[in-house]
């Protein structure tokens, strides 16, 4: 039995983190990160050792404190963090990226110590997460209209965007109102007035504000019908209800975990619903097309019915269009049957199986690495203009495929006036560094050692330019603010920035619709749902959705596997990737 428009109710119940605790700020201070302590009144250089259990000597000089260790008013005093290996109790609206957040670890450090979390966490479960910053509890809290101001030698270590955050703070800029900061980040002006305890619209240059990015705490309104009881609890399906001219079934694999799932949604039920609202959103937004059929979602995390068996069922051998799952093994078992059956399969995570490379019907978003490395070598010589480029070749072996396929295509491609390549390592790159001529660096390495020691090497140095891969941006070192931030520049075919005007577009929409801010995630759903189809069955050629620019083409005759050959050349700087309008791109 199909279940028509009904899901949406079981799982839109998107959430704030909400500290049970609220703990001291942690910024960079002289490049340490540090706890730290505004000064209050009553308090004492004894009193703040006693509750830090830092001893007075260690925090005198630290902050440089006078012989008679007097303490003033809005002084500011730094810790250094301490770290070690701890217990974490997850409470009621954690997620893991606001666990990493808070403890300053690797979402992925929390996965490999605790198996099975990608999969969601519960309240109550404990964690462990080790090299953990020991946060500091507050113990004299600031009024809540008190509006802090920080320091000139130091700066927040978050970065300014991630899309699971639920508040940003926000450094008001010369000339910024309450009213022009609304309408950038479309959130109501009465609304930022009530949570900054504003009175009125101005703003001081410098302030610092808190805008929720994740409107979630409301329950999130749909006109749609709402089931008592789902009798298929890993199926659900929604009409395109389009001008017939074209009639086409699509299923969608998403790991929703329905039939367990606890609120507040939590790990892939909470990414799957994102990435749900944002597919919706697309059906809503072909009717242009005209095209006629059904989209049927599949909750291949189901604990009633398996992936293995959802696929031996007869009903999908009628789908015309099949989006694989989110996990590369699951992917891999719906990409056989795709082979087996001759179903087209948009693949939206990257697989270099050997045996998916001989599928014909596999259509994979992410482009492999070798593609990347191919198409780096495209842009330096197409936007070279005659500037020096050093090759830092990896230690690592994992990384040679790429090394190698990017130097076989700038030598086949490379005329004579072209530069030549000048190989060089992670120790000695930096000695062909010349003031006076452009250097344009490049590095695939996937050793966070390397690529900070790199990074490092390259800050505030004149006329150079860093190539690498979208990777680096997993490297929790990128993500924090230190005296110099580090910039670099990488291809993908996807780039998500809050700023740009089709996420800001796409954004009313959404809000409109579900009373919620826009995911990275929902961003994903949106361009699935909207390019592919349209690639494969209206017209072929390239097409971009909102942060996704597809251009399916198979890449060698002997590989029938059509991989996506589109990019954009992107820069990381100030903490966001932002697509460059200026310059060439790959096709």
């Amino acid at each position: 039995m199909r279940i028509k428009n009904t899901f949406l109710a079981l799982t839109l119940m998107l959430t704030h983190f909400l500290s049970a605790q609220q703990l001291i700020p942690v910024l960079e201070h002289e490049k340490v990160l540090c706890h730290v302590v505004e000064v209050t009144s009553g308090m004492t250089l004894y009193s703040i050792a006693q509750k830090t259990n830092y001893s007075s000597e260690e925090i005198a000089k630290r902050n440089s404190l006078s012989n008679n260790f007097s303490l003033a008013i809005g002084q500011k005093l730094y810790l250094p963090i301490k770290r070690g290996t701890i217990k974490h109790t997850v409470i009621a609206k954690e997620t893991l990226f606001s666990i990493a957040r808070q403890y300053f670890v690797k979402v992925d450090s929390l996965i490999i110590e605790n198996p099975g979390v990608d999969l969601g966490i519960k309240i109550g479960q404990i964690l462990t997460i080790k090299n953990a910053a020991l946060r500091l509890p507050i113990w004299d809290e600031k009024p809540q209209n008190e509006i802090v101001i920080p320091p000139k030698d130091s700066v927040i270590i978050l970065r300014s965007f991630e899309f699971s955050d639920s508040v940003l703070n926000y450094t008001v800029k010369g000339g910024e109102t309450i009213y022009t900061i609304a309408k950038r980040f479309m959130v109501p002006a009465e609304q930022l007035k009530e949570i900054n305890k504003l009175k009125s619209g101005s703003l001081k240059t410098g302030t610092i504000i808190k805008i929720p990015l994740n409107n979630s705490n409301d329950a999130v309104e749909l006109n749609r019908e709402i089931p008592s009881k789902l009798s298929e609890p890993f199926k659900f399906t929604t009409k395109l209800a389009l001008t017939p001219n074209k009639n086409i079934n699509i299923a969608v694999f998403l790991p929703f975990g329905l039939d367990t799932v606890k609120y507040p949604l939590r790990g892939m039920s909470k990414i799957s619903t994102e990435y749900y609202m944002g597919a919706l959103l697309a059906i809503d937004s072909l009717k242009k097309w005209g095209l006629e059929g059904e989209v049927t979602f599949y909750d291949y995390s189901s604990a009633s019915k398996s992936l293995t068996s959802i696929l031996a069922s007869k009903e999908l051998l009628n789908v015309n269009l099949i989006i694989s799952p989110l996990h590369k093994q699951q992917a891999e078992e719906v990409a056989k049957f795709c082979a087996l059956h001759e179903i087209i399969d948009v693949v939206p995570v990257n697989l270099n199986s050997e045996l998916l490379k001989q599928n014909p019907y596999v259509y994979q978003v992410p482009s492999s690495n070798a593609l990347v490395a191919v198409e780096m070598a495209n842009y330096l010589k197409l936007n070279n203009s005659n500037e020096q480029i050093v090759f830092i070749r990896s230690k690592n072996k994992v990384d040679l495929e790429m090394e190698e396929s990017f130097l076989a295509q700038y030598r086949n491609i490379s005329k004579a006036q072209s530069p030549k390549i000048i190989e060089s390592n992670s120790n000695d790159f930096i000695l062909f560094s010349k003031s006076e001529k452009k250097t344009r660096y490049l590095s695939f390495s996937t050793s966070k050692d390397e690529v900070i020691k790199i990074l490092s090497k390259l800050v505030d140095r004149e006329n150079v330019e860093l190539y690498g891969i979208k990777d680096w941006l997993e490297f929790k070192e990128l993500n924090l603010i230190t005296s110099n931030g580090f910039s670099f520049n990488y291809l993908s075919s996807s780039c998500f920035n809050y700023h740009s005007q089709p996420v800001i577009n796409l954004h009313k929409k959404y809000r409109l619709k579900y009373n919620a801010d826009i995911t990275k995630m929902a961003c994903l759903g949106y361009d699935m749902l909207s390019v592919v189809p349209k690639l494969i069955f209206i017209s072929n050629g390239s097409a971009e959705g909102v942060m996704t620019k597809i251009n399916f083409s198979i890449i060698t005759n002997s590989l029938p596997m059509k991989e996506n050959s589109a990019f954009y050349m992107i820069r990381y700087q100030d903490f966001e990737s932002t697509i460059y309008n200026n310059e060439g791109q790959g096709n």
